[in-house]
């Protein structure tokens, strides 16, 4: 699953929105983000990040396409 499907996910609806998404990917990719990104930010609708310098989920949303995240975050090899 792609960083990109990750965040599109999350975007649409975000971690903490009842009920829980019905498709397992979306499923998972909340999994994911909790696991991977929850330590620093905040990845549910209401959530405040733990670490104070690492924008929440809902401002990523804002500032990157969930591609252009992904290029960020995992280069294509040379």
């Amino acid at each position: 699953m792609s960083i990109a499907t990750v965040l599109t996910a999350l975007m649409a609806g975000g971690v903490a929105a009842a009920p829980p998404p019905a498709d397992p990917a979306l499923q998972r990719g909340a999994w994911v983000a909790a696991r991977d990104c929850g330590l620093c930010h905040a990845v549910g609708l209401h959530d405040v990040s733990p670490n104070p310098n690492a924008p929440t989920f809902r401002e990523l949303r804002l500032r990157f396409n969930p591609i252009a995240l992904e290029r960020r975050l995992h280069p294509m090899p040379a």
